[in-house]
């Protein structure tokens, strides 16, 4: 008979913390003066391969050309069959 009341005031007292918890309002952080410690890095895009044996030279020549803003629109603009064969350049 004493292990039911021990009983049931252990589940008095579990049902009483449950409610407590469920009941309570979460904090709400205000994000406007949360700062981000760790800033993401900006993934750095890898100019793809072009599979020519002079690759290396021709990302130096288009980091050149791409200071002239109208050949880098051209270049933004063109796939790497255009660059291969050259028609970029007309």
């Amino acid at each position: 008979m004493r292990w039911r009341t021990i009983l049931l005031q252990y589940c008095f007292l579990l049902i009483t913390c449950l409610l407590t918890a469920l009941e309570a309002v979460p904090i709400d952080i205000d994000k406007t003066k949360v700062q981000n410690i760790h800033p993401v890095e900006s993934a750095k895009i890898e100019p793809p391969d072009t599979g020519l044996y002079y690759d290396e030279y021709l990302k130096q020549v288009i980091d050149v050309l791409e200071t002239d803003k109208h050949f880098r629109e051209k270049l933004q603009k063109a796939d790497i069959e255009e660059i291969k064969s050259g028609r970029l350049s007309k």
